[in-house]
């Protein structure tokens, strides 16, 4: 990530994720990271060679699970498939999703912010 990458990132929606891989693209995960770290909202990624995992630092309101394993997938490298990987992308892309809507909508959450609801009830006099 150069300078300018740097300042646009917003520390409130920065997460670290596992990439569980089926098998690595030809050129190894250090490619893969390499693709990783250019892709605008990556901070960093480092490999776990054991466990054939990548770990991912993003910002949330600047990109999703979904386009890391686009990026991933791009760069030759499988992956993992099994019930528990699927699960776990999903559940990824869900928070990611909701994370960046957050992000979006400029007062946070909803729930932040309850003073509109006590604010509209009727007192009794």
């Amino acid at each position: 990530m150069n300078e300018q990458q740097a300042k646009l990132v917003n520390g409130n929606f920065v997460v670290t994720r596992r990439v569980a891989l089926e098998s690595p693209a030809g050129g190894g995960m250090q490619r893969i990271c390499a693709a990783l770290e250019s892709t605008d909202g990556v901070s960093s990624c480092s490999v776990d060679k054991r466990r054939r995992r990548l770990h991912v630092t993003y910002d949330t309101s600047r990109i999703g699970f979904g386009g890391i394993e686009q990026v991933v997938e791009g760069s030759g490298a499988v992956l993992a498939r099994g019930g528990w990987a699927r699960l776990k992308g999903a559940w990824f892309r869900y928070l990611d999703g909701n994370a960046k809507a957050n992000a979006g909508g400029g007062s946070g959450a909803c729930c932040s912010n309850p003073g509109d609801v006590y604010a509209s009830r009727r007192h009794k006099s």
